[in-house]
């Protein structure tokens, strides 16, 4: 068995004309997007994904703002920007505060401004299996964004299972990781995709 190689930017290439296509498509019928970021941090990872976002945002034509906050501000912060009409999405880069205080934060984002699939709504969904909030299938759930980049990363590289309901039967996943943000969901979305 050989490893195989997969280049992560041309993979996200293709979604990004996807976004690009539907952002554009809102933007002519009037609607712009508009992200808020908050961090708490001034520099180290979650202050680099911030700039990395801030870019991809632009890239696909949303507008996004990084609402740089002391952790005594947080809460303010995330309820203002769930009160904002114009806020179509709220992205938290942790740590803000502590690991305990951190999973409380995330529940006070409003989900329906959720784009990281981290609120508990997105959360029971994910861990049930339902893939769409309506009953008609129509509507998307949103799934936390790194292991689902991951599981794209995989299936790019040819990771297939034997069956046709769940793609990844037959397979087994070994996930190193148990994170609330990345361990945890990635391995209930393999489970979820029939992987061992």
């Amino acid at each position: 068995m050989t490893a195989t190689v997969v280049d992560p930017s041309e993979v996200a290439r293709a979604y990004r004309d996807e976004v690009r296509a539907s952002v554009s498509a809102l933007a002519a019928a009037g609607r712009s997007l508009r992200v808020v970021g908050i961090l708490s941090q001034h520099d180290g990872p979650a202050a680099t994904y911030a700039r990395y976002a801030m870019k991809g945002c632009e890239a696909v034509g949303i507008a996004m703002e990084v609402r740089r906050v002391g952790a005594d501000e947080v809460e303010a912060a995330i309820a203002a920007a769930n009160a904002d009409r114009d806020v179509d999405g709220i992205f938290l880069y942790y740590p803000l505060m502590d690991a305990a205080a951190d999973r409380w934060l995330r529940e006070l984002v409003d989900p329906r401004k959720d784009i990281e699939g981290m609120h508990s709504f997105w959360s029971r969904l994910l861990y049930e299996n339902r893939r769409f909030v309506d009953d008609a299938g129509a509507k998307r759930a949103i799934l936390p964004c790194t292991p689902l980049a991951i599981l794209k990363l995989l299936q790019h590289a040819g990771m297939r299972g034997e069956g046709s309901e769940a793609p990844l039967e037959g397979l087994t996943a070994c996930v190193v990781n148990r994170s609330d943000i990345v361990g945890r969901p990635l391995a209930a979305m393999l489970a979820n995709d029939g992987a061992r």
